[in-house]
């Protein structure tokens, strides 16, 4: 029986575990979940470009030489990325291929059995639930802005939640915190791959460091 896409969410936040079998059992095709990978990260971009030059709108940033290290380093970074939307997609792009690449390896070095075929509808979906999660943060800060940072945490907590959900699903674990452990080291090595990627473009947000 088919789900609309409001009860699939449904099922997903409820019953994650459930929802992957569905999703995987859709069967769609390695073109069609790409689309969606991508299409997904587009909006998702835009959303973050129009959220931010909304918030800008008429605000005066400060001057970076009279902040702190830290907070020129947030400056910058955040000017880059708002300035950049193209680089944003590509990059984003390459994280979640990256990602599907890094849970069908590490899953079936672990002793997994999920494919690669599989992890990408796992994270083509998991990239639509937070975008739609972005969507409902968006509206629900600007609605009511002392709630925002509450949903921002539950955002966190549901992200390492469902991911935990899918990739043991996917792979067939029952120990979902050898699952989550797993994730947080992957998130740290893609970090630090990423930071290596952005280094060699020659984007760097490194703190500048006090001479002695």
């Amino acid at each position: 029986m088919s789900l609309s896409i409001t009860e699939l969410l449904s099922e997903s936040l409820t019953d994650p575990r459930a929802a992957t079998r569905r999703i995987i059992g859709l069967g769609l095709s390695t073109t069609t979940l790409w689309q969606t990978l991508f299409v997904a990260i587009i909006v998702t971009v835009l959303l973050e470009q129009a959220v931010f030059w909304m918030s800008a709108s008429g605000v005066v940033l400060p001057d970076p030489s009279n902040l702190t290290p830290p907070e020129a380093q947030i400056l910058e970074m955040t000017r880059f990325y708002a300035e950049n939307p193209l680089f944003m997609v590509v990059l984003q792009l390459g994280i979640a291929a990256v990602a599907v690449g890094a849970i069908t390896l590490i899953g079936r070095v672990m002793g997994g059995q999920g494919n690669f075929e599989d992890a990408l509808a796992m994270i083509a979906w998991f990239q639509v639930i937070l975008l739609l999660l972005q969507i409902a943060q968006t509206v629900v800060a600007g609605l009511f802005p002392p709630l925002g940072g509450l949903l921002a945490l539950a955002t966190l907590l549901i992200f390492f939640y469902l991911l935990t959900m899918f990739v043991a699903e996917l792979h067939g674990f029952e120990n979902t915190g050898m699952v989550f452990a797993m994730i947080i080291v992957s998130l740290v090595g893609l970090a630090a791959l990423v930071a290596v990627v952005l280094a060699i473009f020659g984007v760097t947000f490194l703190p500048e460091l006090p001479n002695a």
